[in-house]
């Protein structure tokens, strides 16, 4: 397994990948999330930009998974101390490879970006209910700083 920056030749895999993505978290939670086409144009966009990246997991030409991670800063309100982190926006392994460690290595190789670029931290939100996702996070040493609630009106 090799993982590496994304380049437009995998414009296609992350585009089906996403779609699978959306139809995961539609399934979890169908109140906020429905199962939508993937946005080809946002996909080339990042890879073509220089501030974010898709990190994907290929072997022997298949790719496997993705990571969509992002170079962020702080608000500028007077309460923040000051950050440059990274920000992992999605993550996602086909189901046909979920359980190979793929979404560690991923997770791994983002945590390598961010360093990379003399980032202090790497931070993402996770829906509360795919427990899956957040037992990975938590054997990487993700804590929760913060929680969004909701009340239905």
């Amino acid at each position: 397994m090799n993982i590496q920056i994304a380049s437009i030749d995998n414009v296609d895999d992350i585009c089906l990948m996403y779609q699978e993505l959306f139809e995961y978290i539609a399934a979890l939670q169908p109140e906020y999330y429905k199962k939508s086409e993937s946005n080809r144009e946002f996909i080339k966009s990042i890879i073509m930009g220089e501030k974010a990246d898709f990190l994907v997991s290929v072997n022997d030409g298949a790719v496997m998974g993705f990571a969509f991670v992002e170079e962020e800063k702080t608000p500028s309100y007077n309460c923040l101390v000051c950050h440059k982190y990274a920000y992992l926006s999605d993550i996602m392994v086909r189901n046909s490879f979920r359980g190979k460690g793929i979404g560690t290595a991923l997770l791994k190789a983002v945590k390598q970006w961010a360093e990379d670029r003399g980032l202090e931290y790497l931070e993402l939100n996770v829906l509360s209910n795919n427990v899956s996702a957040i037992r990975m996070y938590e054997r990487e040493k993700f804590r929760n700083t913060n929680q969004t609630m909701r009340c239905k009106l």
